[in-house]
């Protein structure tokens, strides 16, 4: 695995495909490493923003390369979830990449889908989830992986990493969801089957408690109360149904 470009290995839309200096750079990685097979660009939270003319800008691109490397293949991403639901601007545009994909044939690692389900295929979307399994519930906002892990003692799909900053934004079942999903589509890619046995339960800590400040009051004007939080441990400030940002650290209070 390739991580990155040749000398960066954060990569915005401008160092990929946005514009012609970056997709020079995805050329480079692949003419200098020819056994490369599969490239893939990841999206942050760009998506949430784009609007159907950018998002197929994107799209014309990586068919482009495809063109233009008639022996390798792009992986195609969905947004991360941003907790504005179904109709919200990033699912139109999420569906926007899925109906391509599969009108025309592509690789689709659809991220957003593995933020919206848990692994008993309940579904949070129109519950305002976001990436970090966070959703609303009869105005109290909760988390569908830090539940599951809590009635499903000693799944290993539970277990972190040891380090905190090892899962940005999300939970060690996510995580984990995200990372066994990837490497069954690698191993697709490559020829397996897709066959996988059953893992064996390792014992895994108790899951962390969550520490979310209230910081509720009329972010939008209108004369009502919004609800909203602040989560200190990735500095989220979101404000249920208007935005979300990440701004500040774990010893701010909100005022």
């Amino acid at each position: 695995i390739f991580d990155g470009q040749e000398d960066e290995d954060y990569i915005e839309p401008g160092d990929y495909w946005e514009n012609e200096e970056g997709r020079q750079h995805t050329r480079d990685v692949i003419d200098h490493n020819p056994a490369i097979q599969y490239s893939m660009w990841a999206w942050c939270g760009q998506v949430s923003g784009s609007d159907e003319s950018y998002i197929g800008g994107y799209l014309s691109v990586l068919d482009a390369f495809e063109t233009e490397y008639p022996g390798k293949r792009f992986i195609y991403m969905t947004g991360h979830l941003d907790g504005s639901g179904s109709s919200g601007n990033l699912h139109l545009r999420n569906q926007q990449i899925r109906d391509y994909c599969v009108a025309n044939g592509k690789i689709l690692f659809d991220f957003a889908d593995l933020e919206r389900y848990d692994p008993a295929g309940a579904d949070y979307l129109d519950l305002d989830a976001d990436d970090g399994c966070y959703y609303w519930r009869e105005g109290e906002e909760r988390n569908w992986a830090v539940e599951w892990c809590a009635g499903h003692p000693g799944d290993d799909r539970c277990a972190g990493c040891g380090s905190d900053d090892c899962c940005a934004h999300s939970e060690p079942l996510n995580c984990n969801q995200k990372a066994r999903a990837f490497w069954w589509l690698m191993a697709r890619l490559a020829g397996g089957s897709g066959q996988t046995g059953a893992p064996t339960p390792s014992p895994v800590p108790s899951p962390t408690p969550l520490h979310a400040r209230p910081g509720g009051g009329d972010y939008d004007g209108d004369g009502t109360s919004d609800p909203a939080v602040f989560r200190p441990s990735s500095g989220l400030w979101s404000v249920r149904s208007l935005t979300r940002f990440y701004f500040g650290g774990s010893s701010d209070l909100p005022v």
